[in-house]
């Protein structure tokens, strides 16, 4: 059996799965990396998350990515103010997808 051609057909479909992010986990791990203060990692995953087809009309998403954003700014308030910039667009991004009002 584990000679066969199917069985190596299917473990080269679930091999090829493994190597790829994911989305949800890019996002919640992000959270998990604000609260503890490792903004550049959270910076990089909310970023994929955000690029992601399944989370890039996702309030939430751009909630944690204006706060993400927001929270590097005050950590080097010397820099240029960009990346405020950048955190206000993606709250009022936030806001528009969010009919409910939510993360308001």
């Amino acid at each position: 059996m584990k000679n066969s051609p199917l069985f190596l057909l299917i473990t080269l479909i679930l091999l090829s799965g493994c190597g790829q992010d994911n989305p949800k986990e890019n996002l919640s791990d992000a959270i998990k990396f604000l609260k503890e203060g490792n903004l550049d990692k959270a910076k990089e995953l909310v970023d994929a998350a955000s690029e992601s087809e399944s989370y890039s009309d996702s309030a939430y998403t751009w909630y944690y990515k204006g706060y993400i954003y927001n929270a590097r700014y005050k950590k080097d308030q010397n820099s240029e103010g960009q990346e405020r910039i950048q955190a206000i667009d993606y709250f009022k991004r936030s806001l528009d997808i969010d009919s409910e009002g939510k993360y308001a």
